[in-house]
């Protein structure tokens, strides 16, 4: 499902990005994707990541997941990296859900995916400390006292 915000943030943040329905999950990075530096304190909130997949299972619609197109030498099926929708991602597998909406996001050169991930020490945020909050919920106290002092 299409988030108008999110598309909003790619275009202000002048992204190269695609809108793309029924990705295929296998093409998820899931260990790059958990061990993401911009989840400092709290990786996965299990409790949420269980609410997610017992509303999909009941087929409640869920916003678009952003991936990052990775440089994928290796030619493996995992070629993206997510940079928001951690929960989501997690509420696929519990619910055995297999292909999901998502943006991802094609930058031609290094510095702009080190940018988005939150790599590149001196840089504003990346896309993933940004927005990488569930979708209704900001993060806790502790959770934004960590990506702070990650900067």
């Amino acid at each position: 499902m299409r988030d108008l915000k999110v598309e909003q943030y790619l275009d202000r943040g002048r992204y190269a990005y695609e809108y793309i329905e029924n990705v295929p999950i296998v093409r998820i990075d899931k260990k790059k994707s958990k061990s993401n530096p911009s989840r400092a304190a709290i990786r996965l909130d299990e409790d949420r990541a269980i609410q997610y997949g017992l509303a999909m299972e009941s087929g409640s619609d869920f916003p678009a997941i952003v991936l990052l197109k990775l440089d994928n030498l290796s030619q493996t099926e995992a070629d993206v990296l997510v940079t928001t929708g951690i929960h989501r991602l997690a509420g696929f597998d519990l619910s055995g859900i297999t292909k999901t909406d998502a943006y991802i996001i094609n930058e031609p050169d290094e510095y702009r995916p080190a940018a988005v991930r939150g790599e590149e020490p001196g840089l504003t945020p990346g896309l993933t400390l940004l927005a990488s909050s569930s979708p209704g919920h900001a993060p806790d106290n502790q959770t934004e006292r960590a990506q702070i002092g990650s900067l």
